[in-house]
């Protein structure tokens, strides 16, 4: 008989990305090398509406350092991850750098949620020893005189990801293939490594021979 007036407020849920993964990585710090680029982003659909993988719907887009969009291939799994794999990524080092990553969920009502942005560093390029003592590199076989008791390296990376010099390895093999006792230290300033004997070599000639 006569109006009624009622208030009520409408919470829609907007699709969201859950978890992502570069090259079956999970973490800020992420660095490819070419063996394996996929990204793989799982998305959630709260209300039930379905998640769009359509033409149109939730996207994964990969920029260049230059901002360039790389060729891919973009496919789902059918229920909520969305895969991206680059049609073809140079290993020489020329699209070395840092990528950006932008992922758009969007579900079947047309709703889309926030925009997720991540980054990886690509780097192809091995890092190098560029100088040794008292081995020298240009040679296949360096002679040490007794008395030996310390071999140093600089090391470089070509690439952006830079090196870990804590992480690096150094071993001393003896000639019947066991690992010659050494303490391992190194000086980040310089790039040097030092693998160091706990006593020089005799000189009675009683640890000669390949190492």
């Amino acid at each position: 008989q006569g109006a009624i007036q009622y208030s009520f407020r409408l919470d829609f849920v907007l699709p969201s990305v859950s978890t992502v993964e570069l090259g079956g990585q999970i973490g800020d710090d992420v660095f490819l090398n070419g063996s394996d680029s996929t990204i793989v982003a799982t998305l959630v659909d709260a209300t039930g509406t379905g998640l769009d993988f359509g033409e149109g719907g939730s996207s994964i887009i990969v920029t260049n350092p230059t901002g360039a969009i790389i060729s891919s291939q973009t496919r789902a799994n059918g229920t909520n991850q969305l895969i991206w794999e680059p049609i073809s990524l140079p290993t020489d080092g020329s699209a070395d750098g840092q990528y950006t990553v932008a992922i758009t969920p969007i579900d079947k009502a047309g709703r889309q949620g926030k925009v997720v942005y991540w980054q990886f560093i690509y780097d192809t390029e091995s890092p190098r020893i560029t100088a040794s003592s008292p081995i020298v590199l240009s040679q296949p076989v360096s002679y040490i005189p007794g008395g030996l008791n310390q071999f140093s390296f600089t090391v470089e990376d070509v690439g952006p990801a830079d090196l870990l010099l804590e992480a690096q390895t150094i071993e001393l093999i003896d000639s019947s293939g066991s690992a010659v006792p050494a303490t391992l230290t190194y000086d980040e300033l310089t790039n040097q490594l030092y693998l160091t004997l706990p006593s020089p070599f005799a000189r009675d000639g009683s640890v000669d021979g390949a190492y």
